[in-house]
């Protein structure tokens, strides 16, 4: 059991790893939205991960958000597997694809900082090893996203999503082409909402691959709810990890909160 939690959470968190005031409008996020997700694998609670959209900051005139966010190990799972990641996300205001990911990493006995940064332009991937100073570029075919990035990527170009979307999935020391597509409007649990009453969202499916899924609310905030990663165990057995939102707190343009949220708020 305990060799099979290690190697869940690893696979996991592979996906999970990855200032100045300017005027934000035009997204259905804005500075000060605040989310935090708990994370089971089979039921059993193993964690959680919080993503924070901080700042608009600007270098040499442009503009980008900032996103923060931690990924780490429930107590009792830190005995056996301690888990936690701080990471930076840097996003193009006006495109919204990601410029750069930092990651302080400590997972297992795993320890390190690293800077990837993404040249959108000639698709590649700069990656820092902060610690050693060893630096590894690797050649994409296509737009660069980490894991957040595209979420936020999608819930503002929902519709490029509604034939199959190809794009380079940044992983730990290499990109992935994947492709990914919205299947319509579905009725879920989401446990922090409500245990009986279901919610409508919106799920995108990775074609192919793995086959993650992720759930955003059919509303105009596109909220995102929920997550899930299969996982293939020793003996072809599956499981699944599941990331359900637990909190939510809008940001300082997004206006008032539908009433299906009170339950999400920080305050």
């Amino acid at each position: 059991m305990q060799r099979a939690l290690i190697l869940i959470l690893v696979i996991v968190f592979i996906f999970l790893a990855f200032s100045g005031v300017a005027q934000d409008t035009g997204h259905p996020f804005s500075v000060g939205e605040r989310f935090r997700f708990f994370i089971y694998a089979g039921k059993l609670y193993v964690g959680y991960q919080t993503v924070d959209l901080v700042s608009i900051d600007s270098i040499g005139g442009k503009e980008y958000y900032k996103i923060k966010g931690l990924s780490r190990s429930s107590f009792f799972l830190s005995i056996i597997y301690r888990l936690d990641d701080k990471w930076t996300v840097y996003i193009d205001k006006e495109t919204l694809l990601p410029m750069k990911v930092e990651k302080d990493m400590v997972e297992g006995r795993s320890e390190g900082f690293f800077v990837y940064d993404m040249d959108q332009n000639n698709r590649k991937l700069s990656i820092l090893d902060k610690n050693s100073g060893k630096v590894d570029v690797v050649n994409g075919e296509h737009d660069i996203f980490d894991l957040f990035s595209l979420l936020y990527y999608y819930r503002n170009n929902p519709h490029i999503f509604n034939s199959p979307f190809t794009f380079d999935f940044m992983e730990p020391h290499a990109l992935q082409t994947v492709h990914f597509q919205e299947e319509g409007v579905v009725d879920i649990i989401i446990p922090r909402i409500s245990k009986k009453r279901t919610v409508s969202a919106r799920k995108v499916m990775q074609i192919g691959g793995i086959g993650i899924e992720m759930y955003v609310s059919n509303d105009s905030l596109r909220v995102p709810l929920k997550m899930t990663v299969p996982s293939i165990l020793p003996g072809d057995k599956k499981l699944l990890i599941e990331f359900y939102i637990d909190r939510f707190e809008p940001g300082v343009q997004q206006g008032k909160l539908p009433d299906k949220y009170k339950s999400l708020t920080y305050k």
